[in-house]
């Protein structure tokens, strides 16, 4: 999970990026809100506005490492907010 001093920067509306679902900020569930790096921090994502994205739990964990995209071996979100389908393109 990415410092909650990050969170602010990439809230959407307390919702998903990836999936619409509300998310909360009670740990411990799926619908956790949690910060991801759009681009893996392990491949070179950088920790900003512009990389991260609020996520649940479910699909952070679900994206992992993945880049975006609809091939086999990506991360293809169920319900994508404008930003992040913008980045699907």
């Amino acid at each position: 999970m990415i410092d909650s001093k990050w969170l602010p920067g990439c809230c959407s509306d307390g919702k998903c990026e990836y999936c619409g679902d509300d998310t909360t900020l009670k740990s411990g569930t799926g619908k956790s809100m949690e910060g991801d790096h759009i681009k893996s921090w392990s491949k070179g994502g950088e920790t900003d506005d512009k990389n991260g994205a609020s996520a649940c739990r479910d699909c952070n964990r679900e994206k992992s490492d993945k880049d975006l995209g609809k091939g086999a071996g990506q991360f293809n979100p169920s319900n994508p907010n404008a930003r992040i389908k913008n980045r699907l393109r």
